[in-house]
């Protein structure tokens, strides 16, 4: 009897397992890249936006770092001690990888 009951529940979760991987999960807290009120289907969808968001804020910052070290440049007046040209060297192949 106890073994029939346990066959009976391994098969019925085996047969409810892809029901609840459909289920659609609604956003509480909207990504930027995402409206709000998205239903994710799957997780991939939810991984895209964290990508895009990513992407979107590290291509602001290296923007960012390549505007300060173009000032800190001009503000050297020519010394070469104080220009950072290696580094903005350094920072430019790594934006254009982005």
């Amino acid at each position: 009897m106890n073994k029939n009951i346990f066959l009976l529940l391994i098969i019925i979760i085996l047969l409810a397992a892809p029901l609840i991987s459909l289920a659609e999960y609604k956003i509480q807290i909207g990504l930027p890249t995402l409206p709000k009120d998205t239903a994710v289907k799957d997780p991939g969808q939810y991984v895209q936006a964290f990508f895009s968001f990513g992407l979107y804020l590290l291509s602001f910052l290296a923007v960012g770092i390549i505007a300060l070290g173009g000032i800190m440049w001009m503000l050297a007046a020519g010394n070469p001690g104080k220009t950072y040209k290696e580094e903005i060297k350094k920072i430019i192949p790594n934006q254009t990888s982005l």
